[in-house]
């Protein structure tokens, strides 16, 4: 699995991010399957995709995770600018296989218009897991103040998928499809909408919709990001960070974190794609987002992407 590579818009050679129906297979076989410019690809392959290449299947590596597949289909949606996802235990073709998981209604947060107008865009993965930031309605790479502006759902969270961190024994299906990821609920809420694992812990089979946490003083209110409510980072020395439990499906249970990251517990404290080196000696890149359509600094969050040991 390794240390995750970051890759964004402003790359050379980089990928489009558009409100075409063709754009999301594009980024996702650029950055996961065969690499671009001088980005070595994360390690996933794509068994499946359809001759207009508008749907396709992308599957993690079976060696180092569960092997699971998700389906991307830009194809089927209303609009250009949306897309289905959905996850699969098992695929036999771009658009059919066994035992789904995961939110399969179209999901705003592409790009702001249908056209061909290039969007921001960072997807952070490894072999197993990546994480997909789309910034729909800006048209050059943000700051964290600039993803405060009202307008436009989401600026950032698009997709999260692929193997989380269990903490359960002999785990099988330790996969996740999170859309709208970077909002937090209290311990007491068992799901929180459009977060879902392929099933619970115990293996029974079907779905299982689940609820993310990040210790106090992160939100517990899920229009918020996990640490929009969170006071203001003044120094080195006050820095507060929370891994983010996902739970089993009911409320106060644990079934592991979300992979490869932590959140601060203050108000996007660094610059966006920011490199900060923490106390336990490793570097982190700094992503913000606004999972929400409204504006303020509640609604702005933050996560530090562990880039391994400092050089």
């Amino acid at each position: 699995m390794g240390v995750p590579k970051v890759y964004k818009s402003t790359d050379g050679n980089a990928p489009v991010l558009a409100g075409v129906r063709t754009s999301l297979v594009d980024i996702f076989t650029k950055c996961l399957v065969t690499g671009y410019g001088e980005k070595a690809p994360a390690g996933w392959t794509r068994p499946y995709v359809n001759a207009e290449l508008t749907r396709a299947s992308f599957r993690n590596n079976p060696a180092t995770g569960t092997g699971f597949y998700l389906m991307v289909d830009q194809a089927t949606s209303t609009n250009a600018n949306r897309a289905y996802f959905r996850g699969y235990e098992l695929m036999t073709s771009e658009s059919a296989g066994s035992f789904p998981f995961g939110y399969s209604s179209e999901v705003a947060g592409i790009s702001a218009t249908q056209d061909a107008k290039a969007r921001p865009w960072v997807l952070v993965a490894t072999d197993a897991w990546f994480y997909f930031f789309g910034y729909n309605g800006l048209t050059s790479m943000p700051t964290n103040s600039s993803l405060l502006t009202a307008g436009f759902y989401g600026n950032g969270p698009l997709v999260a998928f692929g193997d989380f961190d269990s903490i359960m024994a002999d785990d099988a299906y330790n996969c996740m499809l999170f859309i709208n990821f970077g909002r937090s609920v209290g311990a007491s809420t068992a799901a929180l909408g459009e977060h879902y694992v392929a099933r619970a812990a115990s293996g029974k089979s079907g779905q299982l919709a689940v609820a993310v946490h990040v210790a106090a003083p992160g939100s517990d209110n899920s229009n918020y990001s996990m640490n929009g409510v969170c006071p203001a980072y003044t120094g080195p020395s006050s820095l507060l960070v929370s891994k983010a439990l996902i739970n089993n499906g009911a409320a106060n249970t644990a079934r592991g974190f979300l992979p490869g990251l932590v959140v601060p517990l203050h108000r996007a404290p660094f610059e966006h794609l920011s490199i900060v080196s923490l106390a336990d000696g490793h570097d982190y890149c700094a992503v913000t987002f606004k999972p929400a359509i409204t504006s303020g600094e509640a609604y702005c969050g933050q996560f530090l992407f562990d880039m391994g040991t400092t050089a």
